[in-house]
């Protein structure tokens, strides 16, 4: 792993690289990839499509080079995790259109809005699946595939809340729910949310990620541990 750049290094290797310096913008790049690698899988997609997110999120910090300056008043990452990120998106997008996932997680999306009328409530995982004519883990695949689970969409959380209180009640706003889901690892999010919000089991969960029960077990135990001391 490259060393990170001290302020007077960085500013260095940026003027370098603007004047065309391939050598400064690879020590940048390198300097930057531990945040282009968490980014990445922050996005919480397949990790058969990370190093296709790291490769555009490296060519999100080379348009950022190009553009800053030092009077901005911020350092290169701070002022890079914008493009990187718009990178990032429209290389996923890319890939999950060319699958037919887009269009599908589009359908389940219309699907869910459909029921949730009709039903009064959100609708369950296997409700939606069966009105889009696919079965439960099926539809919860593709939601990992999108990165985007329609599970928070609408959704209070109210039996993750409930799971976290304990036999204490914890008095928070749904908006600080999602604040502190957005802090888990990507592995933990997607435990997290078809476990509370899709309601599947322990084992359904293992079998849809591809991991042991005990996995899953550890995964959840760590990410409700995390979750009741951020929203402590």
């Amino acid at each position: 792993m490259a060393d990170a750049l001290d302020v007077h290094e960085e500013q260095d290797a940026i003027a370098r690289a603007k004047r065309g310096d391939c050598e400064a913008m690879e020590r940048l790049i390198e300097a930057a990839r531990p945040l282009i690698i968490r980014l990445a899988g922050r996005l919480g997609t397949a990790a058969s499509l990370r190093d296709e997110l790291i490769q555009a999120g490296v060519i999100g910090l080379m348009q950022a080079v190009r553009r800053f300056s030092p009077e901005q008043g911020t350092r290169l990452t701070t002022y890079a995790v914008p493009w990187m990120l718009g990178e990032m998106k429209r290389a996923l997008r890319s890939a999950l259109d060319a699958t037919g996932a887009l269009e599908k997680h589009s359908e389940m999306l219309r699907c869910e809005a459909s029921l949730r009328e009709q039903l009064g409530r959100a609708p369950r995982l296997e409700e939606v699946a069966g009105a889009c004519g696919m079965d439960a883990q099926q539809a919860a695949q593709l939601e990992v595939m999108a990165g985007t689970p329609l599970s928070m969409e609408g959704s209070d959380g109210e039996a993750l809340l409930r799971t976290l209180a304990g036999e204490e009640d914890i008095d928070v706003e749904r908006v600080a729910l999602r604040m502190a889901m957005n802090e888990l690892e990507a592995e933990e999010q997607r435990v997290v949310l078809l476990r509370y919000y899709r309601d599947m089991t322990q084992q359904e969960t293992a079998r849809l990620l591809g991991r042991s029960q005990a996995q899953i077990s550890r995964i959840e135990r760590r990410a409700l541990d995390r979750l009741r001391t951020l929203l402590a």
